[in-house]
């Protein structure tokens, strides 16, 4: 499809996605007293194979061809991280030291029984007949099953909180820190996987360091580096200018957070050994697991994100996403 015809069908596209979200979302709020991010969610499910696929596939074909899935997925990523910035203004650190061993114990626990669960089930799970690739040890089956229960759609319960009026609370700040120590600790294991796979350990070290240093960057010097950007908004208010420098600097944490995993992943391309040895049957042994949507950093707070292929768990998250993440090439067959 050529570039000019994929112009205005992203427009359509992303016009379709807008109404459709808002609609669904007024409903079920309306109606079943659920978030407007739950519908929103549900609209991304409508208008993909799971039901739009099944009941006019010619349609959905049409609507959401394979060429503009890519640009999906971009857009994607740049709402769900610009929504995420936006969170984060309005985290109360202050709530956040005083309850630093509550989020803590929180995010614990809600590991803890991920972890105990796989730790039950692998052994079982793992000679399973078509479920992990060849060659899969118990540990790391374990390690892979309880870091994908663990994972939370932190975006999904970011924007949860925030329509519920809780973000500033003591309540909210709890639930966004557990979160996010729950999210970062399970992607954590799930690299260190992936790298053990992949024969290259250091992929992992360079991936969980990387996120570190970034975090450590933009807690301690972060807030000295942009105190003269705080104290212009004062003195002479928001203009054009700093917003778009805001925008900007955005840009650019987001663009290297994408680099460090992203380029981290696509190294186990070029190793002797392939992540599809892990999940290679994933699907197929569990068909139940349908409808996610094909970003690694879960449930998404817009329709845009929620865009979803009825496909198996393993095939959707690596295989569907552009590259470097689709370069992993793992197979459900």
């Amino acid at each position: 499809m050529a570039p000019a015809q994929l112009s205005p069908l992203f427009f359509l596209q992303l016009a379709i996605i807008i109404v459709a979200a808002r609609a669904v979302g007024w409903v079920g709020r309306r109606y079943l007293g659920q978030p407007q991010v739950v519908g929103e969610m549900l609209a991304g499910v409508i208008l993909g194979p799971s039901l739009l696929g099944i009941v006019a596939p010619h349609w959905e074909a049409t609507l959401f061809p394979k060429e503009e899935r890519t640009l999906l997925y971009v857009l994607s990523q740049f709402g769900v991280g610009l929504y995420m910035f936006i969170v984060g203004l309005g985290f109360r650190s202050d709530h956040f030291r005083t309850r630093a061993k509550s989020a803590v114990a929180v995010s614990l626990s809600g590991m803890a029984v991920p972890f105990g669960l796989a730790l039950l089930l692998s052994p079982w799970l793992v000679h399973a007949p078509g479920l992990f690739g060849r060659g899969v040890a118990p540990l790391q089956a374990t390690l892979f099953l309880g870091a994908a229960i663990a994972i939370t759609a932190f975006p999904m319960l970011a924007r949860i909180i925030r329509e519920r009026g809780l973000s500033n609370s003591r309540v909210g700040t709890l639930a966004l820190a557990a979160g996010a120590i729950d999210d970062a600790s399970a992607w954590a294991v799930l690299a260190i996987v992936l790298a053990t796979l992949g024969g290259d350990p250091m992929a992992a070290a360079k991936a969980i360091g990387g996120g570190l240093l970034f975090a450590v960057v933009a807690v301690m010097a972060g807030p000295r580096l942009l105190a003269p950007l705080a104290r212009h908004a004062e003195r002479f208010g928001v203009d054009t200018g700093l917003l778009a420098l805001t925008i900007g600097l955005y840009a650019l944490c987001a663009g290297a957070m994408d680099f460090i995993v992203c380029s981290r992943i696509s190294s186990h391309r070029r190793s002797k050994y392939s992540p599809s040895r892990l999940i290679s049957g994933f699907g197929r042994a569990a068909p139940a697991v349908r409808t996610i949507s094909p970003m690694p950093r879960g449930t998404s707070s817009s329709a845009v994100t929620s865009f979803s292929r009825r496909r198996s768990a393993a095939e959707v998250i690596f295989r569907d996403m552009p590259p470097p993440l689709g370069e992993l090439g793992i197979s459900t067959q």
